[in-house]
């Protein structure tokens, strides 16, 4: 993430949503779960639907491997946050976040591998 990205998130003090979402396989639900800190899995379940619940980061001021450019912006009460899926594989859609959600942030996953995933991942924004 760029530090200006980095810096809109911490000025608004309270969690923020940042929504992964991604075609199916990408390794979303991986992602989720090693950025929360979780052991790697070689399998999963693919997730159907909204996972309002993927996972929570949390930072504080007192965090060591906190960057320097993070750090000066980062409000004296740290920052939050939640971090939710929409599978992929079964026809995931951003219509499917509840009405009047406001999403803090965006990770669009897509496999390096397939050209179609970037495609479809390309679309994502545009529906």
């Amino acid at each position: 993430a760029d530090v200006l990205s980095l810096r809109c998130l911490a000025k608004m003090g309270r969690p923020r949503t940042v929504l992964v979402h991604g075609t199916g396989g990408t390794g979303k639900t991986a992602l989720i779960r090693r950025a929360v800190g979780g052991a790697w899995s070689d399998t999963t379940s693919p997730t159907i639907g909204l996972d309002e619940n993927a996972g929570r980061l949390s930072f504080s001021l007192a965090d060591e491997a906190l960057i320097d450019d993070l750090r000066a912006v980062m409000p004296p009460d740290g920052l939050t946050l939640a971090l939710w899926e929409i599978g992929g594989s079964r026809g995931g859609h951003l219509r499917q976040l509840p009405r009047g959600q406001t999403l803090d942030g965006l990770i669009i996953c897509y496999s390096v591998l397939d050209r179609a995933s970037f495609h479809k991942a390309a679309t994502i924004l545009m529906k």
